[in-house]
């Protein structure tokens, strides 16, 4: 298994990631993977109570596993006259056309700009 991040799922560029918290650090009971981007956008997981290098792996393993689906846009809800675009996979509004993953359950979009 790789420990490369998958990109961005909101802009599609590269993200970085690494362990906060901790046992004992700011009363959490188990690590933190955080995945930040550039972009703003933020996402975390708690990987359970395990040692730094296995939360790593299941960090990494966690946020990649987004990035394996595939979705496609779908008619959405009526918006000023026009129909918004939503996943095929979680019903999330893709109102930006650049997106390249849906920014709700990560899936690839299918046709997306790459």
């Amino acid at each position: 298994m790789s420990d490369e991040l998958k990109p961005c799922p909101k802009c599609g560029q590269p993200v970085t990631g690494g362990l906060c918290g901790g046992p004992a650090a700011y009363g959490c009971r188990e690590w933190e993977y955080e995945v930040e981007c550039g972009c703003g956008l933020l996402w975390s997981c708690s990987p359970g109570d395990v040692d730094e290098d296995e939360a790593v792996r299941r960090g990494v393993q966690e946020w990649n596993a987004r990035a394996e689906r595939t979705c496609r846009k779908v008619p959405g809800k009526m918006h000023f006259g026009e129909r918004r675009p939503k996943c095929s996979e979680c019903g999330y509004g893709l109102g930006d056309s650049r997106w390249v993953y849906c920014p709700k359950c990560g899936a690839r979009i299918e046709g997306g700009q790459s």
